[in-house]
This record gives C-alpha cells, sequence and structure tokens, in this order.
C-alpha cells in the first residue's frame, strides 16, 4: 500500500525489512520480491542507475531459482511497466551496464547494494571507507563505537533494529570481527570515531 500511494520513504523501510527477514529465512523468493520492490522505490526516487542493478541482480536470483514470475505475483506487467519507464529515464548503454552488473551480483551484494541508499555511480564525492565497507556500515559502525545500543542506532538512522543488525552482522563478516568490542577498537583505530 505504501508503494501504491506513493509514499516512498514508508515502502523502502517495510521492503527493506521484509529483505533482511527474508535472508534470515534464507527465502529467496522473497529476497527477489523485495529487491523488485525496493528497484522500484529507488526508481521512482531518481535514481535509475542503482534501480536497474537491483532489478538485474532480481531477474539473475529468479533465474538461478528456475522461475520466471513469483508464485504469489502471475501477471509481471507492472513490473515490466515500471522497468520500461525507468529505461526510457536513462541513456540505453548505462542502463544496460546498469544492469548487467546488478546480474552479476551474488544474493548477498544484492542485499548490500539494496540496503545502501547512495551507489557510487550515482552519489556525490565518493568517500573512501574501510577494509570495503559501505557507507551505510561505516555510518552504523561510527555509532555503535560511540556505544550506542542497536535501537538507539535504528532511532538515529530512521532503520529498523533488525535492519541496523543486518549491517552489524555484514560489518563482523568484512573485518572478521566477532563483537561490539572488536568493532569499535576497529573503528577507533582507522580514524572512525
Amino acid at each position: 500500500m505504501a508503494q501504491a500511494e506513493c509514499d516512498h520513504a514508508r515502502a523502502r523501510d517495510l521492503f527493506e525489512e521484509g529483505l533482511i527477514l527474508s535472508a534470515e529465512m534464507g527465502n529467496e523468493a522473497d529476497i527477489a520480491h523485495c529487491l523488485e520492490g525496493l528497484a522500484a522505490v529507488t526508481a521512482a526516487e531518481g535514481r535509475i542507475v542503482n534501480a536497474a542493478r537491483l532489478w538485474g541482480a532480481e531477474e539473475a536470483l529468479l533465474e538461478r531459482m528456475e522461475t520466471a514470475v513469483y508464485t504469489y505475483v502471475p501477471d509481471r506487467s507492472l513490473h515490466r511497466s515500471r522497468v520500461a519507464a525507468a529505461r526510457r529515464r536513462l541513456d540505453e548503454e548505462a542502463f544496460e551496464a546498469a544492469w548487467k552488473e546488478g546480474r552479476s551480483f551474488g544474493t548477498e551484494r544484492a542485499i548490500e547494494c539494496a540496503l545502501d541508499r547512495v551507489t557510487t555511480q550515482e552519489a556525490a564525492p565518493q568517500e573512501s571507507y574501510p577494509a570495503g565497507l559501505s557507507a551505510k556500515e561505516t555510518e552504523v559502525l561510527r555509532l555503535v563505537a560511540q556505544g550506542m545500543t542497536s535501537a538507539e542506532v535504528a532511532d538515529t538512522l530512521f532503520l529498523s533494529s533488525r535492519t541496523v543488525d543486518w549491517h552489524l552482522g555484514s560489518i563482523y563478516r568484512k573485518l572478521g570481527l566477532h563483537s561490539r568490542t572488536e568493532a569499535a577498537r576497529f573503528a577507533s583505530e582507522h580514524g572512525l570515531v
């Protein structure tokens, strides 16, 4: 309903929450559904390159699952019309390159891309983050290193606690860490706090 009512912020929050829950359960069909929803929201916000990436990632995931449509969304006409509208707003070569890039993502990379609201090609000056962390992961790490709980980080960044926990899990994996204490030490050693 939020998406249909053009409440992009609410739709994004709900799709992100669904994406995280689906990933935790290993439900690839729902991951694909959330990627599609986030792509549509991202396109509506005018970030067409990232939307094309997410649609490409969704398409590749559906192919890996050997299904062409969701079992609960047999009519893909709305999806096709959104993709066509986005394609008209961007140079064809750029759209195809972004779509192809998204198709190359594995599931985890697609989820990271979907949860990051700014991407390299659409960002203003590209800031460098340590150890391959994304902008959002670095932001979460900074706040955690300051002693905030997941709930406090969620309130500060206007995210759900589950989204914050997802980012923390990704941070731990990327940095080879196992606790908030280790993460705080890493943040301090790398000038993030």
